[in-house]
């Protein structure tokens, strides 16, 4: 894991230098990653820049010299720094929630990785596929939205969703219900981050972290652009160590999949169709069979079927019964018989035919598809030929001019370097290498995605159920509340059986005060120097997640 630190820590002293040179693409595609994961590892160095914003480059360099033989770097941070889980989970979302809009202001590194996010955006598909990430509706349930399991955030990897705002909304309204039962490290932070029309930071939101949570956000008229951002935080340990490194691949990577129902917004690709990537549709036309863009130098037989956030561009051919939906993108591909693009999925030139599918968040480049071939899930594939009953999914990374394979499921991760082949052996989706840590779940209820809040009730709604589940838990007392010199926190026995952990957070979401509380035990927290405010203290019990506001 050593390996990880190395390579990031060079390009973040590189780009201290010369800021010009930071790259945006690495992690605008590799987000959803473990943080260290062998893809992201030259790119991810972001998460040093808010060390070093945060807590000084001297903690850079604690890292070096405090770290243990084969520590994980994450796992040396959290140790130097005395963090409980829950705080290390707040640090941790500190630096994703910059990423939506690369807060970073040292040396001008902010504008200079906006800039090249912008130019990839404009000209790179694989950034328009990878840097937001794309909600699935639940049919037959207006405003609710599924993260699909392929791009739901592995640890401390992150979602950036942007939300396109309704203009006669009196805010963005939003449920979050996270799927605990998929593993036993499920947790979440979540929150809302608004930029200026520059596309720089112009305000955070409080920071969130319950499993299931209402919150709400309003722009101003100096406003343009809305995210949120989810990040996946283990909420009992860092589960990646040496018995479980980054090499070992997505169905060893645990993930974090949530749902969310919206009022006031729809999400990234759920916009108007000509709005969605609309970088790209120039010199075409929308297609007769489903709506989709089609440029004007592609082919597309009537008989294809292209959806309405769907695009076809370049020189590709489709013929017969193809059928291009969800957000997918096709490109300078031969694509005939019954072949099925779905989900986000990216074809990039390559011959495909016969009943072969490419569906989730995957690439296929330059790849000859056929027979009941399939390409899935996160794998990105190029050069290589695939038929017969062969399936590659995971986090495979395949590229190799001379491989071929008619046969066996293959999720498990490549080593890129090694350029090796697929085994080809017939496995199963349950062989070891496949076998996945996460288990299976089913979309909630609409009745556990009804919504409490909304327009006619905003903001009493959300001050009333702090309130309420201050009544249901019986949990805590807080005095006086409001407060100008100190406060005194008293965790009731009942309900609780303690330690738990407070933290004060202020306005933009940031822990300011940090205690742990016992059963029965009075404690003080000053409060004397902080400016005059409205604050969260939130607390978190196995049972009993919740949040106070304190003026």
């Amino acid at each position: 894991n050593a390996g990880i630190f190395w390579e990031t820590h060079a390009n973040y002293m590189r780009n201290l230098l010369y800021p010009q040179a930071v790259s945006a693409w690495g992690m605008d595609i590799y987000h959803l990653e473990t943080w260290g994961d062998w893809k992201n590892t030259y790119e991810n160095y972001q998460l040093l820049m808010a060390i070093h914003l945060s807590e000084g480059p001297g903690m850079v360099s604690r890292l070096w010299r405090e770290s243990y033989s084969e520590e994980y770097p994450l796992q040396t941070y959290k140790r130097i720094n005395g963090y409980s889980q829950t705080a290390f989970n707040d640090s941790l979302y500190h630096y994703a929630r910059r990423m939506a809009t690369y807060d970073f202001d040292l040396n001008g590194l902010g504008s200079y990785f906006r800039q090249y996010r912008n130019n990839d955006l404009q000209w790179s598909l694989q950034s328009a596929q990878m840097t937001w990430s794309i909600l699935q509706a639940v049919p037959g349930s207006p405003g609710r939205y599924v993260i699909p399991i392929e791009q739901a955030p592995e640890e401390y990897g992150y979602n950036v969703i942007p939300l396109h705002v309704h203009p006669d909304s009196c805010a963005v309204i939003v449920k979050f219900k996270g799927h605990t039962e998929v593993n036993d490290h499920a947790g979440w932070r979540y929150g809302f981050v608004s930029a200026f029309p520059d596309g720089s930071l112009s305000r955070y939101s409080p920071v969130y972290a319950t499993d299931e949570e209402e919150i709400h956000f309003a722009l101003e008229p100096n406003e343009s652009k809305l995210y949120l951002v989810v990040m996946g935080a283990p909420v009992d340990s860092i589960t990646t160590n040496v018995a479980n490194d980054t090499w070992k691949g997505y169905p060893k990577h645990f993930r974090f999949p949530y749902e969310l129902a919206i009022q006031g917004a729809v999400p990234e690709g759920h916009q108007a169709p000509e709005d969605f990537r609309a970088q790209f549709k120039t010199n075409g036309q929308l297609h007769p069979n489903g709506g989709g863009w089609v440029s004007n130098d592609a082919l597309v037989s009537p008989s294809v079927y292209v959806g309405p956030a769907a695009m076809v561009l370049g020189n590709a051919v489709l013929t017969d019964q193809v059928r291009i939906s969800g957000t997918a993108i096709v490109r300078n591909a031969s694509i005939s018989g019954a072949v099925e693009v779905r989900g986000n999925a990216l074809i990039d030139g390559g011959i495909l035919a016969d009943s072969a599918i490419v569906e989730g968040h995957s690439l296929a480049e330059n790849v000859e598809l056929s027979g009941n071939a399939r390409i899935g899930m996160r794998a990105r594939v190029s050069n290589y030929v695939l038929s017969g009953t062969v399936e590659v999914g995971g986090d495979v990374i395949v590229y190799n001019e001379d491989g071929d394979c008619d046969n066996g499921t293959h999720y498990r991760l490549t080593n890129y370097y090694d350029n090796k082949f697929l085994e080809c052996d017939g496995r199963t989706p349950q062989h070891p290498d496949n076998a996945d840590v996460n288990q299976s779940y089913t979309l909630f209820a609409d009745s556990a995605m009804t919504m409490r809040c909304n327009c006619a009730n905003l903001p009493e709604c959300e001050e009333i159920s702090y309130v309420d589940q201050l009544k249901k838990t019986d949990l805590v007392d807080i005095t006086p509340n409001p407060a100008t010199d100190v406060i005194t926190v008293t965790l009731r026995h009942a309900t609780a059986t303690g330690p738990i952990v407070a933290v004060l957070m202020n306005s933009l979401g940031l822990p300011v005060r940090q205690m742990l509380l016992y059963p029965g035990v009075a404690l003080s927290m000053a409060v004397r120097d902080l400016p005059a405010g409205l604050y969260v203290l939130q607390m978190r019990a196995e049972a009993d997640p919740i949040r106070i506001m304190i003026q």
